[in-house]
């Protein structure tokens, strides 16, 4: 069976102790994120829970610590009527509950079915995160204000090992999807897991998510890994194709007209 998944390995430049597994099908793929274009959220279409503005919105978002906590609080109080749809419900009657040990101490509230702080069709401001608003109006990066669970997706990074002695630790970055949520759960990325989502036309993903993977990885190690992608390119090297990607092809030949 041929392989459905590149990893390439590299050395953290910054710390030596730590090698990254990097997902390279998936950086190399034309992913995009269709928000408000096609996406149905995070539940399977045979839920009847899929919505068309609530997205990867629909759960919440944990905070990663109290300082998350505490800047999301913050920040909350910066945002204008125009940026959050729900400002006044959020301030007056709050907008953060309670998380758990495993994922945070604290998460956005649910309200009207999706994250207080996502905005539903018919907002004049526009759906979509309110945070992701406030920094396009005020023109930072909308990684720099959103909660870190939401700017990475569907990125991931995490440890998947270390040696015995603890000296070392292995790195994984690669998209989250079904299996990482474990067996049972009603739950996907509808994003992910559907051709349309991967025809950017900006180009691959480790170009149009330079960023936010610089943000992840640090720009040394972004370095090291756009250097080799583009190395590959130039030397007209194959890539695997990401698998709804390749679905996507497949669908667009089924639809050519018989000759």
């Amino acid at each position: 069976m041929p392989a459905t998944r590149e990893f390439v390995e590299f050395i953290d430049p910054e710390d030596a102790s730590v090698t990254w597994s990097v997902d390279i099908t998936f950086l190399t793929s034309r992913w995009q994120c269709i928000f408000g274009n096609g996406c149905k959220g995070v539940y399977p279409a045979e839920s009847g829970k899929a919505t068309v503005d609530g997205g990867c919105c629909t759960l919440g978002a944990y905070m990663d610590d109290e300082k998350e906590v505490r800047r999301i609080r913050s920040l909350a109080k910066q945002l204008s009527p125009e940026d959050w749809q729900f400002r006044d419900v959020g301030i007056q009657s709050g907008f953060l509950v309670n998380g758990d040990k495993e994922n945070g101490p604290k998460k956005t509230r649910i309200y009207k079915g999706a994250c207080i702080f996502a905005n539903r069709e018919g907002f004049e401001g526009g759906i979509g995160c309110a945070f992701h608003h406030h920094a396009t109006r005020i023109g930072v990066h909308p990684a720099d204000l959103k909660p870190h669970v939401c700017w990475m997706l569907p990125l991931r990074d995490d440890d998947t090992e270390w040696d015995e002695g603890g000296n070392a630790t292995r790195k994984i970055l690669t998209e989250y999807s079904l299996k990482d949520w474990g067996d049972g759960v009603e739950f996907t990325w509808y994003c992910i897991d559907r051709p349309e989502a991967f025809a950017n036309p900006a180009g691959m993903v480790f170009r149009t998510q330079e960023y936010e993977l610089r943000k992840m990885v640090g720009d040394k190690l972004y370095e090291e890994i756009a250097v080799y992608i583009q190395a590959r390119i130039r030397r007209r090297l194959p890539f695997i194709d990401h698998p709804t990607q390749a679905k996507r092809v497949e669908l667009s030949r089924s639809r050519q007209p018989a000759v």
